[in-house]
């Protein structure tokens, strides 16, 4: 269940499977690893194919574009079903978003939702693709730096129109995006993996200097040296380690996207700065998530993206549907708003990753 929670069942299961001749292995526990690693194979098979037709369609229509994240890092993994992707993200270029859409459609997608950084697009029964539009990480200063990341990108073996991201530039990206997960909700066991497999396989042909001046402009140096330091204690055993660690205790318990008390709690801290402050700002953070600003509607709702004059009838839709008719997960938004301890948890945490002082 931790595993499966963590999106880490089909990884560990290359571990126990093997197992079974030496160890008494409960057979539930056997019969959930299997099951997880032939899921874990599947959709990698299909997640693989799909990337391939889209970026065979990319290049016959002559779109630049470039794989992000875990697409680019699985290959690293000793087998790449065990970095779970829950759906592709692609770069591509603005400008070429109607071309990209006509050949998404072509191919069986449909636009879930479109507008600011990035494009989301389904394909049923479990194939969810994501266009971004840039390398944001909501830090400036990082997202400066990786503005002209085409420039910097080497063209893909075998393609013309396929990029891939430098190794020094791919660690920084990565940090970033770390860093922001971390504040917006929490970060699970698969980024400290994605840490440890890039510290394996590909930090010592770095240009370590490059990578820390980029950083370093970024305000992130100190915050990837503490996970540095803290995946290396994790590996060394020392149970004291262990007893006590908040930083631990928060990856451990925000399972492999964070949680909501985490989110609500990095958001007040976030918007609300002192304590007095913090009750104004929850009122003000409620009636946000209920009434969102056009902009923010626009992405959510089609028919405002159409025809903005809709704006209040979308609230008053969005009021019944998040409060009347709402399901768990926009229940435990609208009740961890109230939850000012969490506040407190997730400064703590924060200053122990290093993000501030």
């Amino acid at each position: 269940m931790f595993c499966k929670y963590q999106k880490i069942d089909n990884l560990v299961s290359y571990g126990i499977l093997p197992l079974q001749e030496q160890e008494k292995i409960p057979a539930d526990v056997v019969c959930a690893m299997q099951k997880a690693q032939q899921k874990g194979i599947a959709r990698e098979a299909t997640q693989y194919f799909s990337l391939q037709e889209i970026q065979q369609k990319f290049e016959e229509e002559q779109i630049e574009h470039l794989p992000l994240k875990g697409a680019q890092l699985k290959k690293e993994y000793p087998s790449p079903d065990m970095r779970f992707l829950t759906d592709l993200d692609i770069l591509c270029q603005k400008e070429q978003q109607g071309k990209i859409q006509e050949i998404m459609e072509s191919l069986g997608y449909t636009l879930e939702h479109g507008g600011g950084h990035h494009d989301v697009y389904v394909r049923n029964p479990f194939m969810t693709v994501e266009i971004h539009w840039d390398c944001s990480t909501e830090n400036r200063e990082l997202d400066v730096l990786l503005e002209d990341i085409w420039s910097k990108c080497i063209r893909k073996e075998g393609f013309a129109f396929a990029y891939q991201m430098p190794w020094e530039e791919y660690y920084v990206y990565m940090i970033g995006h770390m860093a922001k997960h971390l504040k917006y909700g929490g970060i699970g066991i698969r980024m400290l993996l994605d840490l440890f497999v890039f510290a394996q396989k590909k930090k010592d042909s770095c240009d370590w200097k490059k990578v820390e001046a980029y950083l370093e402009r970024g305000r992130l140096l100190k915050f990837s040296e503490t996970m540095q330091r803290f995946l290396q204690q994790c590996m060394e055993e020392d149970e004291s380690f262990f007893e006590g660690n908040i930083l631990l205790e928060h990856i451990i318990g925000s399972g492999a996207y964070g949680t909501m008390e985490n989110h609500m709690g990095a958001r007040l801290l976030k918007e609300g700065g002192e304590k007095k402050q913090i009750r104004r700002t929850r009122i003000r953070l409620v009636l946000t998530m209920l009434f969102p600003p056009l902009e923010a509607m626009k992405e959510l709702s089609p028919a405002v993206r159409r025809h903005a004059f809709l704006l209040p009838a979308a609230w008053i839709w969005r009021l019944v549907t998040k409060t009347i008719f709402a399901n768990r997960k926009g229940r435990e938004a609208l009740k961890s708003a109230a939850v000012t301890e969490q506040v407190d948890q997730m400064d703590r945490v924060c200053r122990a990753a290093g993000l501030y002082e």
